[in-house]
């Protein structure tokens, strides 16, 4: 049986390259003939490193010269290594669609047809993109969600009825977010399921197959998006109570801040520090969903914005109190009971694999019917 998965896989991002290699390594590992999709609407170009021009911390020399000279170095570097990374783990189809009009001309023919995990239905990233809520598909085959999240820590019911319109015609659905949940079935849709991220399809050994030796170690693992202040004065106590390095793995403002900074990293590198991290501060979805897989003392500190999706997992797993709104409160905390969160976690990816097994024996069926 053939499943496509359209999702986020072509952003050089760790958490959108590891949750696609992860559903499609599941879905492989169940039988199926899983491919993504390589859909790629509004591509990225290098990204933004605009912020720097308004940081008054920084020379404006110094700045001119990081925008214009170092900006293009890293990029290219960091692009072959995620490019490197994926062309070795992640199976995807030869052809590239740019937009939705290419896939209703000719895109392969699958019996399942997967949109999700990751941002896939916020309209604040690349606008509602219509390839991920599958309209080009026109033939019989099964339409389905896994862990799609919209992102947003406040849903309109106006936004969601537009959901909801592209939504009737897919035959299972389920989110990552309660709020997306709730959001979608108060605007009329029945049986939308929470499944966790598909990172927790796959035990930890799966990733630790992948690493590789970290260069040091005893080190705080930082990854923290948004200049946020908080992230590196929490990484700061922590290493020096504890006499560890501090290492980050994004924003341009930690790179002053810390004993190492890494912005070229493959996923896989990225997975080997997280991995032997003695603490993790982040304020990512995917590196406090990494963190509880791999079993670490993390701690995370609220985005900007997007909250909603790190609280989410949190609350999934009784860990709640590890969202430090304030480091004073750090005292408080105590270390994480992980035979605890086992509990809890083995709950949801149970649940999570009885989503996708139901859509993969329906999808059978139909094929049966149809043949």
């Amino acid at each position: 049986m053939k499943a496509l998965i359209l999702t986020y896989h072509y952003l050089d991002n760790y958490g959108a390259v590891l949750q696609a290699f992860a559903l499609q390594r599941y879905l492989s590992q169940s039988g199926i003939d899983a491919k993504i999709l390589d859909y790629r609407p509004g591509l990225y170009g290098f990204g933004d490193y605009t912020f720097l021009l308004k940081d008054a911390r920084l020379p404006a020399k110094f700045k001119k010269f990081i925008y214009g000279n170092i900006k293009a170095l890293l990029s290219i570097k960091r692009k072959k290594n995620f490019r490197l990374f994926s062309e070795k783990y992640l199976n995807r189809t030869e052809k590239k669609y740019r937009d939705v009009n290419s896939l209703e001309k000719s895109a392969p023919y699958a019996d399942i047809y997967i949109t999700g995990s990751d941002q896939v239905w916020n309209d604040d990233i690349l606008g509602l993109c219509e390839g991920y809520f599958l309209t080009f598909v026109k033939n019989e085959s099964l339409k389905a969600s896994y862990a799609a999240s919209i992102g947003k820590d406040t849903i309109s019911p106006a936004y969601a009825e537009r959901l909801k319109k592209y939504l009737d015609s897919f035959d299972f659905i389920s989110v990552r977010e309660e709020a997306a949940k709730a959001a979608l079935e108060n605007a009329g849709l029945k049986a939308v399921l929470t499944v966790l991220d598909p990172v927790f399809l796959l035990g930890p050994e799966a990733y630790e197959d992948l690493m590789t030796k970290p260069a040091i170690d005893d080190y705080v693992f930082i990854y923290c998006f948004d200049s946020n202040e908080q992230c590196y004065s929490l990484a700061k106590i922590l290493a020096e109570r504890n006499h560890l390095k501090t290492i980050s793995f994004s924003g341009w403002f930690n790179k002053f801040h810390t004993d190492y900074f890494v912005n070229t990293a493959s996923p896989a590198e990225f997975l080997s520090y997280l991995r032997n991290a003695e603490y993790v501060v982040t304020n990512s979805f995917h590196g406090t969903a990494f963190s509880i897989l791999f079993e670490k003392e993390f701690y995370s500190v609220p985005p900007v914005s997007r909250v909603s999706r790190i609280e989410s997992l949190l609350y999934a797993v009784n860990l709640q109190d590890r969202m430090l709104h304030n480091n004073e409160k750090l005292e408080a905390i105590e270390a994480i009971d992980y035979q605890a969160v086992k509990g809890y976690l083995s709950q949801g990816i149970e649940k999570s694999k009885a989503y996708l097994k139901s859509v993969i024996d329906a999808a059978g069926r139909r094929k049966r019917k149809n043949e």
